[in-house]
């Protein structure tokens, strides 16, 4: 994700995502959102929802721990949201939220035509950013392709 939407989310939501200053011996949180910009507004909806069950856990119980995310990235074309611990609601939560990224292209957020790459690794992505990836991945090869032959050529001479 972007350097704006993750600042935007680490202020808004700062005890959801608290152990992003955490080393990676004790979180994962550390490596940020590993995933792209078009899940920003999933993210942004759970951890209001996690927030806002924070707040319901702590009036019940002040001394209650915070549920703080512990990993959130893109795994097998789905979004992964790990937790340090989580109530049924917040449970019920995330799995919807994980659902729907599959339904999300995770480059640019579209809901029109999302299928499932299955390049390098499997990304849930709307139709131009699968071809934007082609593209790219076209061009990486042909790069590699030509240093390759020159490589060659040059060991043969």
């Amino acid at each position: 994700m972007n350097e704006k939407n993750t600042n935007e989310l680490l202020k808004k939501y700062p005890v959801v995502f608290g152990q992003y200053k955490l080393p990676p011996t004790q979180t994962a949180m550390c490596w940020l959102f590993e995933h792209g910009d078009g899940w920003y507004s999933i993210i942004d909806c759970l951890a209001f929802i996690i927030q806002r069950e924070n707040e319901r856990v702590q009036e019940q119980d002040k001394g209650a721990e915070p549920m703080q995310a512990v990993q959130v990235k893109q795994k097998f074309a789905g979004l992964r949201f790990y937790m340090n611990y989580e109530t049924d609601i917040v449970h019920g939560a995330i799995r919807m939220a994980e659902s729907m990224s599959y339904r999300i292209c995770e480059d640019c957020g579209s809901t029109q035509d999302v299928k499932f790459t299955s390049s390098f690794y499997v990304q849930s992505l709307c139709k131009k950013c699968r071809k934007i990836l082609l593209k790219t991945r076209v061009q990486f090869w042909l790069k590699r392709s030509m240093h390759y032959m020159r490589t060659v050529l040059k060991i043969r001479r």
